[in-house]
């Protein structure tokens, strides 16, 4: 199965070096090297960065191991592309006969008369049933030609795209490690909204083990009712010590949020294994990754509960200022098969907002 992942706009590359001087990597068809990767955790990884070793996901799906890389220059007369594509966050830079899994509708009308028709379709239901030129529907009915249906899934090179082509990427399988269901969303209420008080940001990029036995989550005390009241009976199923404070930021303010302490080694040492500490820092373990389906679909409900928002559209989505975290998501969510974007938040006066993973209008009410 594969997703229909955006359409592809084109784009004059700008501020670029000479041709002579691009470094590229892979051998015959390149990209630049600062172009993202998605790596077998669901994050994204320069290309220039990767080494041997290193675990992909291919255009099927799959986790293949990387054999090598080459980096060469660009050749006389190569032609380079800049591609934006709705729902990468980033353009990729690329020469023309790198080929994509691409999407193609009917190319001329099928009532015979050989006229083109538009690519230019607003989605890949559109784009697959467009099939006449306006007014020539009829023509068939006369006893025109009736050529065979064209909605192939097919490599094509850049240089050979026509407007508008829809990019096909993997949806992603499941693994089969499994979580307890109440553990599993007690572990997606940390990714948004939890620490481990005994241990800063520092110490936990120096490898330095926590201690003690605590883990804090930080609720808005709008949620005491809710999100709250949820983790302290999941803390009390599983049979952890837990108690709750209230916060404000100086004794005249009112209450602002709710600390939930809980006193669960088992707790501590997971979440610091397989999620990490501080917000720019939090990521997935392969072992959370590769768990079935049950087992994500806790994880991501108590991590949307802390910190996804839903508008009053009904579209739903996620923030973060953590790009590895976010990619990671979008990589769950393509393996529910929910059509998501992932693109970053660029504020006024060149500052930067997180990033937004948003999940696709309708493509969840079935999730």
């Amino acid at each position: 199965g594969l997703r229909h992942h955006g359409y592809i706009k084109f784009f004059k590359p700008k501020r670029i070096k000479p041709l002579n001087e691009l470094e590229c990597l892979v051998d015959c068809t390149c990209f630049s090297g600062d172009t993202l990767v998605l790596m077998a955790d669901g994050t994204y990884k320069e290309i220039q960065k990767i080494s041997q070793g290193d675990a992909v996901i291919t255009h099927r799906g799959r986790a293949k191991r990387v054999l090598g890389n080459v980096e060469r220059q660009l050749r006389l007369g190569e032609s380079v592309h800049e591609l934006s594509v709705r729902g990468f966050h980033k353009k990729i830079t690329v020469t023309g006969d790198h080929p994509f899994y691409v999407l193609r509708g009917n190319k001329h009308c099928r009532c015979g008369c050989g006229k083109e028709l538009s690519s230019r379709a607003i989605s890949p239901a559109a784009l697959i049933n467009k099939n006449f030129v306006t007014g020539h529907h009829r023509k068939v009915l006369s006893g025109g030609a009736l050529p065979d249906r064209c909605d192939r899934l097919e490599f094509v090179q850049v240089k050979d795209f026509r407007k508008r082509e829809w990019l096909l990427s993997p949806w992603g399988e499941f693994g089969h490690n499994s979580i307890d269901p109440d553990f599993a969303r007690l572990v997606g209420y940390y990714a948004a909204e939890g620490c481990i008080p005994s241990l800063t940001v520092r110490d936990g990029m120096s490898g330095v083990r926590p201690r003690g036995e605590c883990v804090r989550l930080a609720f808005n005390i709008n949620e005491m009712d809710t999100l709250v009241a949820d983790a302290v009976n999941i803390c009390k199923k599983l049979g952890y010590g837990v108690s709750t404070r209230k916060w404000r930021k100086t004794p005249n303010h009112p209450y602002t949020g709710v600390f939930v302490n809980i006193k669960s080694a088992q707790l501590m040492h997971f979440v610091y294994d397989n999620v990490g500490q501080g917000s720019y820092f939090k990521r997935f373990s392969k072992f959370i990754m590769d768990s079935d389906y049950e087992s994500l679909k806790n994880v991501v409900t108590g991590l949307f509960l802390g910190d996804a928002s839903v508008g009053s559209n009904g579209s739903i989505r996620y923030g973060s200022c953590n790009l590895s975290l976010a990619s990671q998501v979008s990589t769950i969510l393509n393996k529910f098969r929910v059509g998501n974007f992932l693109h970053d938040n660029k504020l006024s006066e060149g500052k930067f907002g997180g990033y937004t993973v948003g999940i696709l209008s309708g493509s969840h009410r079935d999730t």
